[in-house]
């Protein structure tokens, strides 16, 4: 997500750029806990795997909401 907040300020954030974003963070939260599953003394469990994931839904859905309301108003702006 650090690159998609990246792009989001310079203006260059897509719709399609978050659903990347997005599943590359679920990706990255599924090999952490595959990976805690090998340390000694940690397990990998599904429910932080869930946990994760509904942390990157909540921070996707806001990331297309902005958008979508960044273009109506550039829409609306250029109307006028």
């Amino acid at each position: 997500f650090s690159l998609a907040t990246w792009r989001w300020w310079r203006g260059t954030l897509t719709p399609r750029g978050v659903l990347a974003a997005m599943l590359f963070s679920f990706a990255f939260a599924v090999s952490d806990e595959w990976h805690q599953s090998w340390i000694p003394d940690r397990c990998g469990t599904v429910a932080d795997v869930v946990i994760d994931s509904l942390g990157i839904m909540l921070a996707g859905f806001f990331a297309l909401v902005r958008l979508r309301r960044r273009g109506i108003s550039s829409r609306n702006a250029a109307a006028s």
